[in-house]
């Protein structure tokens, strides 16, 4: 929802409600023997934004989203046995800082800053659900920043081209970084169009790459066992 409180100051809200399915298979570190988990979560969390235009040709916008933490519940097979279990996945908190300027009716550019609290991820902990017994494994994630910049086109009045680019820290110490979420430094880029079919509808398509900024590799981190017992 968006309310617009003056002629050049808007704000705007939404509810994010979230569906997260988990599944993952692997080979225990001491026998070759398949370890299989799987869980689903149901959560909901919130955004909220803020829109000033200090002149007719230019925006600045200013966006929240919050974290949600997932608690998802299913099941731990190995071999022929399965027992229920329970772990954790934090999404973070996220703010992002845009700027947008039209220099002449043809040509825009755009560009922003975010920053997401991947500090938070702390730790994956999968925890029997009858024993108390749990399985962690470190993830130490630190906080990403993102910054990108992009550009309007028209050519004619009815298309309009759209480039941009950008680029995210990592958001984990090449000593931390694991195969199941091989996470680094990323370049992104994007292309794509606009055509207006009438005043009222219009439609478009764009296309995005992202990559490594470098190679890295994963190492294998030996989980560790733990008792609420």
């Amino acid at each position: 929802v968006g309310v617009r409180l003056t002629k050049n100051l808007a704000l705007g809200a939404g509810l994010d409600v979230q569906y997260m399915s988990f599944e993952q298979q692997v080979r225990g570190p001491l026998a070759n023997v398949p370890l299989e988990v799987d869980g689903d979560s149901w959560d909901v969390g919130f955004s909220a934004s803020l829109l000033w235009e200090p002149l007719q040709t230019t925006r600045l916008g200013l966006r929240y989203r919050s974290q949600v933490s997932h608690e998802l519940s299913g099941d731990l097979t190995l071999l022929e046995n399965t027992a229920p279990v329970s772990t954790s996945f934090t999404l973070p908190m996220s703010l992002t800082f845009s700027v947008y300027h039209d220099f002449t009716e043809r040509f825009a550019l755009m560009a922003d800053i975010g920053w997401t609290n991947w500090s938070a991820f702390e730790r994956n902990v999968i925890t029997f659900s009858d024993s108390g017994i749990a399985i962690e494994a470190p993830r130490n994630f630190r906080d990403v920043w993102t910054m990108a910049l992009g550009a309007h086109i028209r050519p004619a009045d009815r298309w309009l081209l759209m480039f941009g680019g950008g680029y995210t820290s990592s958001a984990v110490d090449d000593v931390d970084r694991t195969p199941d979420l091989p996470v680094d430094q990323q370049i992104r880029v994007s292309a794509g169009f606009e055509y207006g079919i009438s005043e009222r509808f219009s439609m478009g398509a764009s296309y995005s790459v992202a990559c490594p900024a470098r190679r890295r590799r994963s190492v294998i981190q030996i989980p560790t066992l733990s008792s609420s017992g």
